[in-house]
């Protein structure tokens, strides 16, 4: 390779690492922007629980938002993550997967009997806390 192209090839890289880094700080903003919302949205729903005449569905939608601000706090670590090492991390994302199951299955499928939904629902987490565990284990030995 000529000094020309390996120097066009390190712009070009370079280009591409900047772009991926200003889409990671837009996404990061907007994270951040969404966990601020949900927190308060979580903290205004707590108070109204207080006053609420029908506390098991109020316990639920605190319940819903609670999770969705972890899932996004878990996903803002990922993009924080990646502003430290430059590397993508499959864990966080795969916790906040295993979040937004069970957030669904708190809040949408409390009744649900149809076996094929449950079965699916059965698997999709088992995948998420198999990838959870096989991801920690990967950490532990290096």
């Amino acid at each position: 390779m000529s000094l020309d192209e390996e120097s066009s090839l390190r712009f070009v890289l370079r280009l591409f690492s900047n772009v991926q880094l200003a889409v990671y700080v837009v996404i990061a903003v907007m994270l951040s922007l969404v966990a601020f919302v949900s927190l308060y949205d979580a903290g205004r729903l707590i108070l109204a629980l207080v006053a609420a005449p029908d506390t098991p569905a109020g316990i639920i939608k605190v319940l819903e938002a609670v999770l969705l601000s972890i899932t996004v706090m878990t996903l803002l670590t990922t993009v924080t993550v990646f502003f430290r090492t430059r590397q993508f991390e499959a864990r966080p994302l795969l916790i906040a997967g295993l979040t937004s199951v069970i957030r669904h299955v708190i809040v949408s499928n409390i009744a649900v009997t149809d076996p094929i939904q449950i079965f699916g629902t059965v698997a999709v987490l088992a995948v998420f806390v198999a990838g959870i565990v096989l991801t920690g284990h990967e950490e532990r030995s290096q």
